[in-house]
């Protein structure tokens, strides 16, 4: 089951979001005690498989071919680096990207199949009350990429080692970038690098658990704010 909320939209006065709570992460681990019950296989010949997998696919894309495995997605390496000539060299901190992406028919058998249920907002909801940008020195009206910015608000503290917790920079597209780099994680106050190759408005939220597996609890978006 997909569980959400309705949140107002910081880009336009009058509506609204559905904000999709993540539930906890299906694990690799998870997976393969699912595929045993399920099968005569070993988690040993499991596993081999999956690396097996995993290691010819990477070959391929080294060697510069798209790799295409059906709904477990499809593969292809980009370089991406700008240069102030077309004869200079490619430089040595190159962009390497990974797109993936899934076959068409995914999305709707997935829709087919699952159910949703809104949420209201939680008990000890993360609240944003002031966003700090260093390197303008701007309160709540811009960010600048790549420098530390400061959060304060209530019930804001999350675990940063967590991937689905921290403070996330949501585009006007509905993309999700979230900050990696962390020096504080407190209650009332965070501190963190907002994400480097950020454009354009940017709203940001903060995604915290109150205790190990439990829900997952989103503030409202904050913002936008301009890139400076």
């Amino acid at each position: 089951m997909l569980q959400y909320i309705v949140q107002s939209s910081p880009f336009q006065k009058g509506q609204f979001f559905v904000r999709t709570l993540p539930g906890p992460t299906y694990t690799l681990k998870e997976a393969i005690s699912s595929i045993i019950q399920e099968t005569a296989l070993t988690e040993s010949e499991i596993q081999g498989t999956i690396s097996a997998l995993v290691r010819h696919r990477n070959l391929a894309l080294i060697a510069g071919r798209k790799v295409d495995l059906g709904e477990l997605g499809r593969y292809s390496l980009r370089v991406r680096a700008t240069l102030d000539s077309p004869n200079d060299p490619l430089p040595k901190d190159y962009e390497l990207v990974l797109a993936v992406d899934f076959p068409p028919q995914v999305v709707p058998n997935l829709k087919s199949q699952v159910t949703v249920e809104r949420q209201e907002v939680a008990a000890h909801q993360p609240t944003i009350q002031a966003f700090y940008d260093a390197a303008s020195k701007q309160i709540d009206t811009v960010y600048t990429a790549g420098i530390t910015a400061r959060i304060n608000g209530a019930f804001l503290k999350f675990d940063d080692q967590d991937p689905e917790q921290g403070a996330f920079f949501i585009a006007e597209d509905g993309t999700a970038a979230r900050a990696s780099y962390y020096l504080t994680t407190g209650a009332k106050e965070v501190t963190f690098n907002i994400p480097a190759g950020l454009s354009g408005p940017q709203s940001v939220e903060i995604r915290a658990r109150r205790r190990e597996a439990g829900a997952l609890l989103v503030s409202d978006p904050f913002g936008p704010l301009a890139a400076a």
